[in-house]
């Protein structure tokens, strides 16, 4: 990790509670826990591997303690009697287990969102879906249930592989020449039942 980047974390958890304080009914949401994540993990196997210890790297160090200062440092529901000067930090990752301490003792609500279930991944199927033409053999309810164990993210990118396969089949065989002389209307097939399960 740079020195620059190091520069800029710091200096984005130090805006981020500035702009709390100052426009109070702006939601903080710390989005940085799932794309920087490794900040806060109470072990770092690169860093262990590079130098042979559980110690985390200084750098690491000095954008976490930053953001926890900042943390510490907005109003929440006890320091302020003014609703309208309460600020919420929201925290979203996919790995609480990896969390260190320090961080989730200032996140003292917890909500577990489970995957998907039946009901549920029908109905994202049909979201992803609603744009697409899809073949009279397509199955929501059966693909569905075939995709037990699947978040959100992976229905999306199922539904978005399954529409590529249409267009996979109708440029099979063809040089780039042809596919480049075919029309928005040649290019047009719906996606089948075939196209999810090859994509599933």
């Amino acid at each position: 990790m740079s020195l620059l980047m190091i520069s800029e974390n710091v200096k984005l958890a130090r805006e981020y509670a500035l702009l709390g304080n100052y426009d109070s009914a702006m939601v903080y949401y710390q989005g940085v826990l799932d794309q920087m994540n490794y900040l806060y993990s109470v072990k770092d196997t690169f860093l262990q591997q590079k130098w042979q210890q559980s110690e985390e790297h200084e750098a690491s160090r000095r954008v976490k303690a930053e953001l926890l200062v900042q943390m510490d440092g907005v109003g929440g529901a006890s320091e302020n009697e003014d609703p309208s000067k309460m600020v919420m930090v929201l925290a979203a990752t996919n790995f609480p287990w990896d969390i260190d301490e320090a961080l989730r003792r200032r996140l003292e609500k917890r909500i577990y969102i489970p995957l998907p279930s039946t009901k549920g991944r029908e109905e994202l199927l049909r979201i992803n879906l609603r744009e697409l033409e899809l073949a009279d053999d397509v199955n929501i309810e059966n693909i569905a249930e075939n995709m037990d164990g699947y978040s959100g993210a992976d229905i999306t990118n199922v539904c978005r592989d399954a529409s590529l396969m249409a267009m996979r089949r109708r440029i099979e065989g063809l040089t780039p020449e042809e596919i480049m002389n075919l029309s928005r209307d040649n290019m047009h097939m719906p996606t089948t039942m075939e196209d999810f399960e090859m994509a599933l």
